[in-house]
């Protein structure tokens, strides 16, 4: 995908230290020969240097690889949530992962979500957000792409929040028409 700059169409990209963050802390034997293979058909080849930038596609793919050899016991939608979760725990233990969650963990839930669209466009070039409240600590929050794998974002923003410390994180994908994805985000 692509969005419209002023200069004109821009690709939709992921950065490299997204995926590297990820393979580095993957569970110790979940790299085999097929995983290299597979992720390799999929534009990332973990024998090489990594680019500095991957298409969204490859980001696409790499997921859904991950989270069907990280889960295979799940069916799809609960492994690309579980492994969204994942990604958010191993992202706690990096140098800047712990400073965003300390900070975090300081300004709430509220604000926490407020910033996530700058957190995550640390780790690609087209993420957006907007916020609606629908009562007291429940929020709409519409994302302008999610790839294929909505529940992983779901996972990510679960996982976030009880890192914060938040009771009763629920974070729930809502069915949206047209562009983007809607999710229902509450604590108490």
């Amino acid at each position: 995908m692509a969005y419209v700059a002023e200069s004109g169409p821009v690709e939709w990209v992921v950065f490299a230290h997204t995926f590297t963050a990820v393979v580095e802390r993957l569970p110790p034997g979940t790299i085999t020969a097929k995983l290299k293979t597979d992720l390799r058909a999929a534009g990332f080849d973990l024998d090489r240097k990594a680019l500095v930038a991957y298409p969204q596609e490859v980001w696409v793919k790499f997921t859904y690889i991950l989270s069907k050899a990280l889960f295979p016991h799940l069916e799809e939608p609960q492994a690309h949530r579980r492994f969204g979760e994942l990604l958010i725990e191993g992202y706690a233990q990096t140098t800047m992962g712990k400073a965003v969650m300390a900070l975090l963990r300081i300004i709430g839930p509220r604000r926490g979500l407020t910033r996530t669209a700058k957190s995550f466009r640390s780790g690609n070039n087209y993420f957006e957000t907007r916020f609606e409240e629908v009562g007291p600590n429940t929020f709409h929050w519409w994302v302008n792409e999610t790839g294929t794998h909505p529940q992983m974002l779901a996972g990510m923003v679960f996982a976030a929040m009880k890192d914060m410390g938040v009771a009763k994180p629920e974070v729930e994908f809502l069915d949206s028409p047209g562009p983007g994805r809607t999710y229902r985000v509450a604590w108490t």
